[in-house]
Parts: C-alpha cells; sequence; structure tokens
C-alpha cells in the first residue's frame, strides 16, 4: 500500500482531539500501511470497540484501505504510528466515516471525492456504513465532520430525519450454530471457473463457521493467493455484510442434488449479475437480506475485483440451456 498510501508527518489537529472511536479509526488505518494489521493489541483493541461485530469492522477497514489504495488519484497522506498530529487526509477520512454513520450519503461522497480526487465508487460507502455502524452500536458517535476542510452540505429543511442506526451482528451464528451446512460434492459441470472459486470460498466460510473458527484468516489467505488482496478483502467484507444483515440461518448444501444450496445460488447469481442489472440482484438476495441494494453494491465491487484478477464471473440473465430438462438444477442461472 505504500505506493498510493505513504505516511506523511504533516498534519492539521492533534489526536488528542479526537473523540474514541475517531482515535481508534486513525490508530486503524496507520497499523493497515504500516503493515501492522495483524498485531494482537490491535486485534484486541478491535474486540474491545466493536465487540461481536469486530471481524466485520476489520474486514471493512482493510478494505476501505485497498480501495482507497486503488482509487486515489494522488498520494493520500498519514501520520507514522505514535504521531499526535492528525493530516487534513485523516480528517477526511473521518469525516467520511462520520457522514456515513449518520446516513448522510452526498456528505460522504462530498468528503470522499476531496480525499481521493475523484468520485468515490459504489464500494467505499458500505464498507464506511458498517464500521461506523458498529461503532455507534457500541456507543462511539463519530463527530469529526465538525473539523474536517470540509464539511457536508446542510441537509434541506424538509429532508426526512435520517434513519436510525440498525443494530450490527453476526445473524448466522445467532440464530443457528450450524447456520451453513457445506457440502461434499463439487458444482456442477457447467460452472463457470470463477464461480466454482465462490462457491467454494462460500461453503468454506461455512464450514470454519461451524467449528468456530475465524474464517477470514485461512480463507483470506487463499483468496489473496489464487485472485488478489483486493478480492479477498472484498469477499471477506461482502460475506460478514451478509452475516450482518441475514434475515434467516442460510442454506447452503441442496438436499436434493447434494450441490450448492438455493441461498449460496442466490449469492453466486447475483454477485454475476452485479454489474448490469442490480435491480436483479437485490430481487435475488431480498429473501436473504434485509438491505439487498447494499450487499449488491459490495458484489459488484467484488465481481470487478474478480475480473481484474482473471476471475470473471459470468452474468447469467436467460433461461437455462436447452436440454437441461428434467435433469436436477444444481445452480440458480
Amino acid at each position: 500500500m505504500d505506493r498510493a498510501i505513504r505516511p506523511d508527518p504533516a498534519a492539521a489537529c492533534d489526536l488528542r482531539q479526537l473523540d474514541y472511536g475517531e482515535h481508534l479509526l486513525v490508530w486503524s488505518f496507520r497499523a493497515i500501511v504500516a503493515g501492522r494489521w495483524d498485531c494482537e493489541a490491535i486485534r484486541r483493541e478491535h474486540r474491545q470497540a466493536f465487540g461481536a461485530a469486530a471481524e466485520p469492522a476489520r474486514q471493512a477497514l482493510r478494505a476501505f484501505a485497498l480501495e482507497t489504495e486503488r482509487s486515489a488519484r494522488h498520494p493520500i497522506t498519514l501520520g507514522q504510528p505514535g504521531l499526535l498530529g492528525v493530516t487534513r487526509d485523516e480528517q477526511r477520512i473521518l469525516a467520511a466515516h462520520a457522514a456515513a454513520q449518520s446516513d448522510d450519503r452526498p456528505g460522504f461522497e462530498a468528503h470522499m471525492s476531496r480525499l481521493i480526487g475523484r468520485a468515490a465508487g459504489p464500494a467505499f460507502y458500505p464498507l464506511a456504513r458498517l464500521t461506523a455502524r458498529a461503532l455507534a452500536d457500541r456507543g462511539h458517535r463519530l463527530g469529526a465532520a465538525t473539523r474536517a476542510p470540509l464539511r457536508a452540505p446542510p441537509p434541506a429543511r424538509d429532508a426526512a430525519p435520517p434513519a436510525a442506526p440498525v443494530p450490527l451482528e453476526p445473524t448466522m451464528s445467532r440464530h443457528d450454530p450450524r447456520p451453513i451446512a457445506p457440502s461434499t460434492s463439487a458444482p456442477g459441470p457447467t460452472l463457470a471457473p470463477a464461480e466454482r472459486l465462490l462457491i467454494a470460498s462460500l461453503l468454506a466460510w461455512a464450514q470454519a463457521r461451524r467449528q468456530g473458527l475465524p474464517p477470514q484468516r485461512a480463507l483470506g489467505a487463499l483468496l489473496a493467493a489464487r485472485a488478489s488482496p483486493r478480492a479477498a478483502a472484498l469477499f471477506a467484507a461482502w460475506a460478514q455484510a451478509i452475516e450482518a444483515d441475514s434475515l434467516r440461518p442460510l442454506q447452503a448444501e441442496c438436499p436434493h442434488c447434494g450441490g450448492a444450496g438455493p441461498d449460496v445460488q442466490r449469492l453466486v447469481a447475483a454477485c454475476g449479475v452485479a454489474p448490469v442489472d442490480l435491480g436483479l440482484g437485490e430481487r435475488l438476495l431480498a429473501p436473504l437480506v434485509r438491505d439487498p441494494a447494499m450487499v449488491m453494491i459490495l458484489a459488484r465491487s467484488l465481481n470487478a475485483a474478480l475480473a481484474a484478477s482473471g476471475w470473471p464471473l459470468p452474468a447469467r440473465l436467460g433461461p437455462p440451456p436447452e436440454g437441461s430438462a428434467g435433469e436436477p438444477p444444481q445452480t440458480l442461472h
């Protein structure tokens, strides 16, 4: 990340002026750049700050940093770990997260455009909102927007008040200790390589959940090696956003054919159509999550990251191929 995000001691304010949540965000982004993300002290602080949402929030923070690295038109100046000064770019990051916490998307995009020098891509807002909501659920409000060099535009007088933050909890493990049963059979022969990779990743994620293991560690390294670190971070953020927003336990294994179950089918199909038909993807996800639009924004970014890594997902919009009548379907395409 040192090519696009570089430490720089130029500071516009002092860390001691920040609230706890804002201080934590600055510390987290500096740790990512310094290569200290897996430090146990940082993990422990995140567990204390985010509670049950610690892992989703960590993945969202890392994915946000990777997206910033990829999108920025100029180097982003961050302070060295331990520096008391807060740079203007760090203030803009805080202001963007404060706007996301207040569901102020225009304000968020204004701060992000100043940060990266262009319009923010669709993945930024759901990642920042996930982190900001996790802080709000633990009582940590962000107020950096009042100190940032660019302030979000005030809402119209007749605008509706922002919606109250929805508590972020990993509903997969809350509803059922075995929310997704891993499949022992391979996907159908007509699947594209990227679909096989995505299905295998979802089933591996489910198996790790069943065993009580953190899936993002081993699976993240595997996806980073097979595809790219950006794709791995976006997959983890996507999967954890689904967990946090799920309406019910998800089913991975089909009880009839033993292949990927209907919920995994919907997730893979929705990710495939994300670049061309967000509405169709939202309809596919509506039975699974409360906010399919936000999950689809992450799916579109994941789709683009996989394609850039040589794993393009097909957008299966048409009817099943001829000759498949009478055969039990293994995937929903």
